[in-house]
């Protein structure tokens, strides 16, 4: 009974300890955060901070001599009070801390009532921890009565090989063989290797399964395991050992026990050992940077060095990995495999669920073990579906990724969290290298990837220094590099956990101000000779922008941003992108700045045209008129920027087909910029540019070349050869050409306009998609009518998903596939497409602009092989097209012309020659005036009034004949 009842108070004994060890700690960790965050506080808080390592060291070391020792000692009663009195206490002193120090995440009353509540903690604290100490003494006198018969009891356990690994082996372990083998490798080569890899990443587990598989292949071993986070838990692991392996000299308290340890691991007459220095993370506590008087020596001093030992050290610092190693490159750990990760998630999620949300949720968590085991933690916990997890995930990373969860496989000082486990690394690099913290800072609040070293480097900073910065940042893996380091990019959970540990500080927002203000000043105005630098820094851009900002200056460079981005989206053809952040950019400097200020006038008259090239010609009209007078009062009628509102004002005046007040306003344009400008300054060659498309519309051909060759000539030269506006003055050109008749020299330019809008602008741009409609109209005109339809579709196909079904080019690729259908004989297709053109291009710009015009005369073409009913229809549909053409463009413009001919020809295939006769002697005339007798449309129209002239004398003979015949015919009946 007595036996009984001693192991039942061992057992009590034991689990005091246990519980008072993991408070303890608990204790600590709240202690020492709340001094990161407050500095130096309460005078009873740093005494405790002090104090508490070595308290817990102490009653670790008894627990140790409890468990040796317990059946031989006769006062177990009494050291069950004591420990559990301890252990009473220091749960007090949990509480009260917990009461005294705020969380992160409590509201700044809570804190407020705790400030003023701190004297009466105060006192409690210091009551309590007087109490505990008291308690320390009388557990270590009780001790000392037992030493001996504790060190005889030890001395018969002598002679069994040690496995000191706190951890049991995980029957779950995946994978990492790759791993695996190459420490196999590196230790058959050199004593001491390192394995280095970000928190989280699974470098522990990995060494815990090799010490398992290491003791198997050498049962007479020895296997030690070293938590090398602190000196003190250093010296912890040390003093284990030391006791475990009866060291001489081990219990003596004025021992060295680091040095004991030492000397005898490097002893060559003892068997084969594998030491594991895990969490060997802090480079100063193993290399002190300054040896001052009375500073102790740094803990690398004491690893030992032996060619009988082999040693692993775990580190997310691979500097410190390289110095431990002797050098020796620490070997990566990285991410999981997918199907690695997939397997370590199925043998810890017994619910079923969908392969696509399992490798969803692996790829946002990273492949990071201790992440997906979190997130598997979670899942059990909480009884949610992965799916649900997944929308958790997406919706609130930061707040499901903190989330701590018990692992017993993992350090109990070790946080169990992803977000918890990076914090250690953010703080240790913050005591480091301040400046290598900055950019890690300014990196969390941009673009994760993308980021170039010129985006982040001082303009006046050493180039040394700021490499010496980067550097330790992907030592500890949480950076990585590419393009030859001049690149870099982090994991989208680091960029996560480095926002949350800003957020605990209080300096994210801070560091969203400073990322707005880098953005708003290294932003470009998005000149082709800045496109590069627009493309680098436009992820960056969005990220800024997705941030929230209150200060009056700050929202000036928010708008400021956002308008210089916009103007890059619109010159990339990103054009609902570019008028979601113009129109922001504008209501926000109008609100601010006041409708007539500078800035506001420039976003007004950037958002106009962007709805010019929506085709909301009406609403860009009226915004730009808005914008010139507001620049002909605040800036002057010659300021660059007024001109460029006049440019702009007759280009959406000539879309509206508004010709004679758009051609008198850009010659205006021209003038005067030439004056101001120059002639070849760029804006004054872009209204230069507009009035050859202005001459071009009218039917103005030869005028409109000549202006578009001076232009192209100028541009060549003061641009070069691919600059957008080059290749915009070679495509017009090409289209006057076209328009002339002169097909294959418009082919030409147009596929050499393609390759270079291809290079300079990319495949999809909406210019590079006008080149290629442009060559399969041209094709169509050869008869390649098969080629031509499949370019018009791909065209068409894009420009719906980029531009939209309704877009003013959408509609023109529709347009042209129906010319071609209609050429290969698909009627009741193209008439299926012609409607749906002319109701959407009715609908949006009225039923007699020009362009619904356009396709009202092609659907009248298809309608006549219809038969005779069809032939009608068309007859009246071209009749009102002529109509609206000779009222918005005149008697004698191409276009009129061309519905003329066809008009024509309808009466022609009815046989009323006389109507046709007319139609076709007037719309002849005009061509060769206008287009001249070589064009192909003129040549066509006279070869059909002269088949027609030829239909008509065959019928008058034949007709002769007739008449003959039947004379005859009626004179024999006479005879």
């Amino acid at each position: 009974m007595a036996g009984l009842l001693a192991a039942s108070t061992t057992l009590g004994v034991a689990s005091s300890f246990i519980s008072f060890s993991d408070v303890a700690w608990r204790v600590l960790k709240r202690i020492r955060e709340y001094n990161d965050r407050m500095g130096d506080g309460l005078a009873i808080v740093q005494i405790i901070s002090a104090r508490l390592p070595g308290l817990i060291d102490e009653m670790e070391e008894l627990k140790l001599k409890t468990e040796t020792g317990s059946e031989l000692t006769n006062s177990q009663n009494s050291l069950s009070v004591a420990v559990a009195s301890c252990d009473e206490l220091i749960q007090r002193l949990d509480a009260l801390t917990k009461k005294l120090i705020p969380d992160e995440i409590e509201t700044k009353p809570k804190r407020l009532k705790k400030a003023i509540s701190s004297v009466y903690y105060k006192k409690e604290l210091s009551k309590t921890w007087g109490e505990i100490e008291n308690y320390k003494t009388l557990l270590i006198s009780h001790f000392t009565k037992v030493k001996e018969v504790v060190q005889e009891h030890e001395i018969q356990h002598s002679e069994n090989p040690v496995f000191i690994v706190p951890f049991e082996k995980d029957p779950k372990f995946v994978g990492r063989a790759d791993v695996i083998a190459d420490i196999e490798q590196a230790l058959k080569k050199q004593s001491r290797i390192a394995i280095a890899g970000i928190g989280g990443v699974g470098k522990s587990q990995i060494a815990i399964e090799y010490c398992y598989r290491f003791k198997e292949h050498y049962p007479e071993a020895q296997v030690f395991w070293v938590h090398a986070s602190t000196v003190s838990r250093f010296r912890q692991a040390y003093r284990d050992i030391a006791r475990q392996l009866l060291i001489t000299g081990w219990n003596n308290p004025e021992a060295d026990t680091l040095q004991l340890v030492y000397e005898h691991l490097k002893n060559k007459t003892n068997r084969r050992w594998l030491l594991v220095l895990d969490n060997a993370d802090d480079a100063d506590m193993f290399f002190p940077s300054s040896k001052m008087p009375g500073r102790p020596a740094g803990m690398a001093r004491h690893i030992p060095h032996n060619s009988y030992g082999s040693i692993i050290i775990t580190t997310r610092d691979a500097r410190v990995g390289r110095k431990l190693a002797n050098g020796e490159e620490p070997i990566p750990v990285s991410h999981m495999t997918m199907q690695e990760a997939k397997v370590m998630m199925r043998s810890r999620v017994s619910e079923s669920y969908c392969e696509s949300d399992l490798e969803r949720t692996l790829h946002s968590l990273g492949f990071l073990p201790l992440a997906i085991t979190q997130a598997a933690a979670f899942v059990t916990e909480t009884q949610i579906t992965l799916s649900k997890y997944l929308d958790l995930l997406e919706a609130d990373d930061s707040s499901v990724l903190s989330k701590e969860f018990d692992d017993w496989r993992r350090d109990f000082e070790t946080a169990n969290s992803v977000i918890q486990t990076w914090k250690l690394s953010f703080d240790q690099i913050r005591r480091q290298s301040p400046r290598a913290a900055d950019i890690l800072s300014l990196m969390a609040v941009l673009d994760r990837q993308g980021l170039h070293s010129f985006l982040l480097r001082n303009p006046k900073e050493p180039e040394a220094e700021f490499l010496t910065a980067l550097g330790i940042l992907q030592s500890f893996s949480l950076v990585s590099t590419k393009k030859g380091g001049r690149v870099f990019e982090m994991h989208r959970l680091v960029q996560l956990a480095t926002q949350s540990w800003l957020y605990l500080q209080g300096t994210l927002n801070k560091l969203q101000e400073q990322a707005l203000n880098l953005m708003s000043e290294r932003f470009p105005l998005p000149l082709f000779e800045n496109w590069a630098t627009c493309e680098i820094l436009s992820p960056h851009a969005h990220a800024v922008l997705c941030c929230t900002f209150e200060l009056e200056s700050c929202i000036l460079q928010y708008a400021k941003l956002l308008n210089n981005l916009g103007r890059y989206e619109h010159a990339q053809g990103l054009y609902e992108a570019a008028h979601k952040n113009i129109l922001k950019a504008f209501e926000e400097r109008e609100r601010i700045l006041g409708m007539e200020h500078p800035d506001t006038l420039t976003s007004l008259s950037d958002l106009a045209a962007i709805f010019e090239q929506q085709g909301k010609y009406a609403a860009a009209e009226k915004m730009e008129r808005r914008a010139l007078n507001g620049r002909e009062k605040v800036l002057g009628k010659e300021h660059p920027d007024t001109l460029t509102s006049l440019n702009n004002l007759a280009l959406t005046l000539h879309d509206q087909a508004k010709y004679p007040e758009a051609e008198e306003m850009c010659r205006l344009a021209v003038d005067s910029s030439e004056k101001v400008l120059g002639k070849d300054h760029i804006d004054t060659l872009r209204t230069i540019n507009n009035l050859a498309v202005l001459l071009d519309s009218q039917g103005k051909y030869e005028t409109a070349e000549e202006i578009n060759r001076r232009a192209l000539d100028r541009r060549e030269k003061a641009l070069g050869k691919e600059h957008p506006d080059t290749l915009m003055s070679i495509s017009n050109l090409a289209s006057v050409l076209e328009r002339q008749g002169k097909y294959e020299a418009a082919e030409d330019i147009f596929r050499r306009t393609l390759s270079s809008r291809e290079k300079v602008l990319g495949k999809e741009h909406p210019f590079t998609l006008f080149s290629i409609s442009k060559i399969a109209g041209l094709l169509a005109y050869q008869g390649k009518y098969q080629v031509a339809e499949e370019m018009e579709r791909h065209v068409l196909k894009i420009r719906e998903k980029i531009l939209g079904s309704e877009h003013r080019d959408t509609l023109e690729s529709l347009n042209s596939l129906a010319i071609v259908l209609q050429h290969q004989g698909k009627y009741e297709e193209a008439l299926e497409v012609n409607r749906r053109v002319i109701d959407i291009r009715e609908r949006v710009l009225g039923e007699e602009h020009p362009i619904t015009l356009t396709s009202i005369h092609n659907h009248a073409l298809v309608l006549q092989y219809k038969g005779e009913e069809g032939i009608d229809a068309a007859k009246e549909m071209t009749q009102r097209v002529i109509a609206s053409r000779e009222k918005v463009l005149g008697k004698e413009h191409p276009d009129t012309l061309m519905s003329i001919y066809c008009l024509a020809y309808l009466f022609h295939m009815q046989k009323k020659y006389e109507d046709a006769g007319h139609l076709y002697q007037t719309a002849s005339t005009g061509f060769k005036k206008t287009i001249g007798p070589s064009h192909r449309a003129t040549l066509w129209c006279d070869w059909f009034y002269s088949s027609m002239m030829q239909e008509m004398k065959q019928s008058e003979r034949v007709a002769t004949r007739r008449h003959h015949s039947l004379f005859r015919s009626r004179g024999r009946r006479n005879v």
